[in-house]
This record gives structure tokens, C-alpha cells and sequence, in this order.
């Protein structure tokens, strides 16, 4: 049962959270339209794999981030909990970037390729981004071990 919730929380979540994302970029992706400032900052570069990082793709990660983590709030912390909580984020970043996808009506999923997605162009393997290949078995991982 604690699987199913996680996961159902899980596709739940990043699905709402990809439409609100819609609602806010619309035909334009990543945040391309939006009054937001750059970041040049070493590190952004690495966590947004090489694209121009921006305050509001800062902005929500890090939000994302520290909301998953309030439940250190209630309980003690442990390795256990701390590697599903990283493996939620991960797979809750790839659920809503690929439900962005779907869900935008100036995509959907006949459009998801990188002739279509300049922000995943330089990035993508096979049929989807490279994030999305690291990203899946890197989570399952993380929740496997925290068994």
C-alpha cells in the first residue's frame, strides 16, 4: 500500500503541477516569455543539464525541493526517508516536464521531439531527453534502496 501511495501522490502531483506550468508558459517553453532573470551561476548550469537556468525554474525546484522535505518537520530524519524524498523529486521532475508535454495544447504528444522541444534539442536520446534516462533509473533506485 505505502508504494501505491507514493507513487499515486507522486503522478498526482507532478501532473498538477505540469498544468499550472502550462497555464503560466503556454506556447512558450521554458519560461522563454517570461519577465524572469537569468542565472549564470556555475551550478544552475549543472542542475538544469547546460540550459540557461532563470529565478523562476530556480524558484520552483527550490520550493519543490524544501516542500517535499517538511516532513522532517514531524518526524526525525533518516537515510530511509531522505532517499524517497529524492526519489519523488527526481521522478516528479520528469512525470511533469513529460506532462507539460501532453498536457499543453501547443505541443501534445504527436509534438514531443527534439525538432519540436528547443530546450531539450542538444539533450535527447532516442525518444525522449537524456534527464529522462538518468533521471528514471537513478529514482527507482534511490527508492529501492530506501527499503
Amino acid at each position: 500500500m505505502e508504494h501505491i501511495l507514493f507513487f499515486s501522490v507522486l503522478a498526482i502531483a507532478g501532473i498538477l503541477f505540469a498544468q499550472v506550468e502550462v497555464e503560466i508558459e503556454g506556447k512558450d517553453g521554458w519560461a522563454s516569455a517570461l519577465p524572469t532573470k537569468k542565472l549564470n551561476a556555475w551550478f544552475w548550469k549543472i542542475i538544469f543539464s547546460g540550459r540557461v537556468a532563470d529565478k523562476y525554474h530556480a524558484s520552483i525546484l527550490a520550493f519543490v525541493f524544501i516542500l517535499t522535505h517538511l516532513s522532517f518537520a514531524f518526524q526525525t530524519w533518516t537515510w530511509s526517508i531522505e532517499l524517497k524524498i529524492l526519489s519523488f523529486n527526481i521522478l516528479f521532475w520528469v512525470l511533469e516536464d513529460f506532462s507539460w508535454f501532453v498536457l499543453n495544447p501547443y505541443f501534445g504528444i504527436k509534438k514531443f521531439s527534439k525538432e519540436n522541444i528547443w530546450w531539450h534539442r542538444n539533450r535527447w536520446f532516442i525518444c525522449m531527453p537524456v534527464e529522462y534516462w538518468v533521471g528514471i533509473p537513478l529514482a527507482i533506485t534511490l527508492y529501492i534502496l530506501s527499503a
